[in-house]
């Protein structure tokens, strides 16, 4: 350890290495003296390749104490931006998450529902999730709703606009109109930030709340529970599953406002090139089966391949359990066997589900050119196109659907694997407990009581020993 005065304490690691490597140094957060003026993250520029914090700033965060104007336009995340600019960020430089999505306020509520969707007869795990989400869910639908509305702003102001250029109305209107198309795209971007910020909170939430439910319940297993699962298909099913649910929840966000900009869009489709436009609503009802049949076949393989996968992180369990037993009989080809068995099966369901993934990526590109090429032919044959503001209108118009349109599989395939997910850590959440009526007795040391004690090797075996009384 060295220390020059007014210089931070600095252990040099690189004693402990050859000279090629590169040199490590460690500041003793303690010995930092830091100038006035420079806060205590700024002060690492000072010295490279250190480490301030393990951990993130405790205490309330950024956003919780901004204000209105700069929780609207992300003002609170200058500071970090800045710095990020300077230097390298730490992980001591950032807040921690917000209280709203921090574990232990999640599952206080958490907690309550799901005991009382479980007095239920058929408890549902996805009532709970929405529960417990569902002002967030009503806030983004509410932006839904906003951002919808910013998006018809260029199809309706686009035929005044054109009439300005015509000189059919008077110059200062080109500029109005041309303000407000501006404006109402800043407001929709906005918005539509908001929105993906307010969903991405739904998701921490969701992954913090099933990730601890299934901790806490591993540790409430009864025996003839663990019978039906491991220690390996726990953390499978916290590493892989719940990471997967964390990652859909985002894109479920389009799904807010999908449905109703297609209705309206529709409706003004309509209104503009009348019955034309039914060639497009024929489309898009022909697609929408044909997407619902490849997901529910999506659901299908994604539950076997989940299967397979709990069968395969069964048996590496066992063999890591009782390696030492498989090495001395010389069990390992056999155990070897079944597990390329088990992965063999996986990897066919594997190619079979990213066959499903491709019939959705042919459906998300085939369909809106589709779409579009039929509206137009139909108008073609049954109307003379002599106006150029309908023209342009119905182009923004059937460029909005088209882009919902390519989002809809993508909806549903992760609508499916959302409610596999689900259901899959749901049965796993309703397995047998250990009762918690059993209590330790509070005798002398060693002692041993039993009295009229059956012993069965499983819940619905015969009983092996009956009427068994034993005192020590």
């Amino acid at each position: 350890m060295q220390q020059d005065n007014g210089s931070p304490s600095v252990l040099d690691a690189s004693s402990m290495h050859n000279s090629k490597q590169p040199r490590l140094f460690v500041v003793a957060e303690k010995a930092v003296k830091v100038p006035e003026g420079v806060t205590k993250s700024e002060s690492a520029i000072l010295i490279p390749n250190e480490v301030i914090s393990h951990k993130p700033r405790p205490g309330p965060t950024a956003e919780d104490e901004a204000g209105l104007f700069s929780k609207i336009t992300f003002g609170f995340m200058s500071p970090m931006i800045k710095l990020g600019a300077r230097r390298p960020l730490q992980l001591g430089d950032v807040d921690g998450p917000p209280t709203r999505v921090q574990c232990q306020t999640v599952m206080a509520t958490f907690d309550k529902l799901w005991v009382a969707q479980q007095k239920k007869k058929d408890p549902k795990l996805w009532m709970v999730l929405l529960d417990l989400v569902k002002r967030d869910v009503m806030i983004v639908m509410l932006y839904g709703v906003v951002y919808s509305a910013t998006l018809f702003t260029v199809p309706f102001l686009f035929p005044r606009v054109l009439e300005v250029i015509a000189g059919a109305r008077p110059q200062w209107e080109g500029y109005l109109y041309a303000g407000i198309i501006y404006g109402m795209n800043v407001v929709g971007g906005v918005i539509q930030s908001h929105s993906l910020a307010r969903m991405t909170g739904v998701a921490l939430k969701v992954r913090g709340a099933l990730s601890c439910v299934i901790y806490q319940k591993a540790l409430r297993l009864g025996t003839d529970a663990w019978k039906e699962t491991t220690t390996g298909q726990v953390f499978n099913m916290v590493g892989q599953r719940v990471e997967q649910l964390f990652r859909s929840v985002p894109i479920l966000q389009s799904a807010s406002y999908i449905p109703l900009l297609v209705v309206i869009a529709f409706a003004y489709l309509f209104y503009v090139l009348g019955w034309a436009a039914t060639g497009g609503l024929v489309v898009l009802c022909l697609a929408v089966p044909f997407n619902y049949h490849i997901t529910k076949s999506f659901r299908k393989f994604l539950f076997g391949k989940y299967g397979f996968a709990d069968k395969r992180m069964t048996i590496m369990n066992q063999v890591l359990q009782a390696i030492r037993v498989i090495k001395f009989y010389a069990w390992e080809n056999s155990f070897v066997q079944g597990i390329e068995e088990q992965r063999c099966e996986e990897v066919k369901i594997s190619r079979k589900l990213a066959l499903q993934v491709a019939k959705l990526m042919v459906s998300q590109n085939f369909a809106p050119s589709l779409f579009q090429l039929a509206i137009f032919v139909v108008y073609a044959l049954v109307h003379d196109v002599n106006s150029v503001g309908i023209i342009f209108t119905s182009i923004a118009l059937v460029n909005m659907i088209r882009q919902s349109f390519a989002i809809l599989p993508f909806i549903f395939s992760t609508l499916q694997t959302s409610s596999a997910t689900l259901t899959d850590i749901k049965k796993y959440l309703l397995l047998p407990e250990i009762d918690p009526k059993t209590e330790a007795g509070e005798g002398g040391r060693g002692e041993i009581q039993l009295g009229q004690v059956s012993l069965r090797w499983g819940k619905e075996a015969d009983p092996v020993l009956s009427g068994v009384e034993l005192s020590v």
